[in-house]
């Protein structure tokens, strides 16, 4: 699990990430990208959403991040990208 972070970014960002995660949103890559300002990038796959899984994997590392909600995605600090 992803630790809490204070938030850098603004309420409207935070409002979009929550709304792109709870809406499940079709993409072309099936991925919803996240991005988070010490942590870098990283995606979660719709069909690891669909499924109930907050699974978020880090772009550039072997790294998978656990969480129980999406607003401890929020609290971590990541938002959509």
């Amino acid at each position: 699990m992803s630790k809490p972070t204070p938030s850098c970014w603004s309420d409207s960002l935070r409002e979009q990430t929550r709304a792109a995660l709870e809406s499940l949103p079709l993409t072309p890559d099936g991925r919803v990208h996240m991005k988070h300002r010490s942590e870098g990038y990283g995606w979660f796959e719709v069909s690891d959403l669909l499924a109930g899984r907050l699974v978020l994997r880090c772009k550039g590392r072997d790294t998978t991040l656990g969480f129980a909600s999406i607003d401890a995605i929020i609290a971590a600090g990541w938002a959509i990208d």
